[in-house]
């Protein structure tokens, strides 16, 4: 049996991003999103049409701790999902913001 590090090179690929990509595999594969190491890291809670709230206060865009807007699209990657969010701010329009899900949260 391969070494993860041997296995990666075999691959062609580096050992964070086979990393990364091992640590999503098990999220998903676990009952309830959690990884085997029960660090409860969810899969995707938001989806589209979900209402969120920005929680970090010096996002690039310009929006910070508190805005609100609605999720309009989820596209997952090996970092976890992104949201594109139109913010309630820009007038709810169909221009989105990219937000990482650390730096949002459902707005109860």
């Amino acid at each position: 049996m391969l070494s993860p590090f041997k296995l990666a090179v075999a691959l062609g690929v580096s050992c964070e991003t086979f990393k990364a990509c091992i640590g999503a595999a098990q999220a998903e594969a676990s009952p309830g999103g959690e990884t085997e190491e029960g660090q409860g890291q969810e899969v995707n809670p938001l989806q589209p049409g979900d209402r969120v709230r920005v929680v970090v206060a010096d996002h690039e865009s310009g929006y910070g701790r508190g805005d609100r807007g609605t999720v309009h699209r989820v596209d997952a990657t090996s970092r976890g999902p992104l949201y594109h969010v139109a913010m309630d701010k820009a007038g709810g329009t169909d221009t989105t913001v990219i937000f990482a899900a650390s730096e949002i949260e459902p707005d109860t």
